[in-house]
C-alpha cells in the first residue's frame, strides 16, 4: 500500500524505470503499447496513493481516469492489489478481483484472470510469472517465484517455491528450468 510520496516514487520507479523519459508520458495520444501500459501503471499507482491518503477530490478524479483506461484497454486491476514492480506484457483481457493480494515484481500477460471462487480469493507470492490466458480461481495460495504456464487453470494451492504450473487443472511440471539455448534441465 502506498501511504506517502516517497513510496509512490519508489513504486513508479520500480515499474516504469528509465524506459520512457517524462516527455514521452505527456504525449496527448498513444503511439505504442508500452506507452499505454506505463500510463496505466502510473494512473493506477497515483490512484492508490490518493485513495490511501483519503484525498476527497483527487481520489475521485483519478478513480474516474483509471476506470476510463480500464474500459479502453481491457486491463481491470483494482487499486491496492499488487505490490511494487508490477509488469504488464500486453493489454487486453486482464481481470483481477479487488480482494486478491499479489506480491512484488509479478509479470502478467494478456488474458490473465485472478478471480474469486466459492471459498475465497487468491493470495499470490512475490516474483510470480503469469503466462498468456492463465487463470487462478478461488482460495489459492501460490508461493514465491512460481511460473504459471499459458492457459493453465490453477484451482489448488502450491506452496513449493519456484514451481512451474501447467495444464488444466494445473499440476507442477517436472521441467524446472529452460535456458536461452532451448535445452531443459531437470532437478
Amino acid at each position: 500500500m502506498i501511504n506517502n510520496k516517497a513510496e509512490l516514487k519508489e513504486y513508479l520507479k520500480a515499474e516504469t524505470g528509465d524506459f520512457h523519459p517524462k516527455a514521452m508520458l505527456r504525449i496527448p495520444f498513444d503511439l505504442y503499447e508500452q506507452q499505454v501500459i506505463h500510463k496505466y501503471l502510473r494512473i493506477l499507482r497515483i490512484t492508490e496513493y490518493h485513495i490511501n491518503k483519503n484525498h476527497k477530490f483527487r481520489k475521485w478524479y483519478y478513480v474516474f481516469r483509471l476506470k476510463r483506461k480500464q474500459l479502453r484497454y481491457g486491463v481491470h486491476i483494482p487499486p491496492n492489489c499488487f505490490g511494487k514492480g508490477l509488469s504488464i506484457a500486453h493489454t487486453g483481457g486482464i481481470l483481477v478481483n479487488g480482494d486478491c493480494r499479489v506480491g512484488e515484481y509479478c509479470r502478467i500477460h494478456s488474458g490473465v484472470k485472478l478471480v474469486a471462487g466459492a471459498n475465497g480469493v487468491p493470495c499470490i507470492g512475490n516474483h510470480v510469472y503469469f503466462g498468456v490466458g492463465s487463470c487462478v480461481i478461488g482460495n489459492v495460495k501460490i508461493a514465491d517465484g512460481c511460473t504459471i504456464g499459458a492457459n493453465a487453470v490453477v484451482c489448488k494451492s502450491f506452496e513449493h517455491q519456484g514451481a512451474v504450473l501447467v495444464g488444466v487443472p494445473a499440476k507442477e511440471s517436472k521441467i524446472k528450468e529452460c535456458t536461452w539455448d532451448g535445452k531443459t534441465h531437470e532437478d
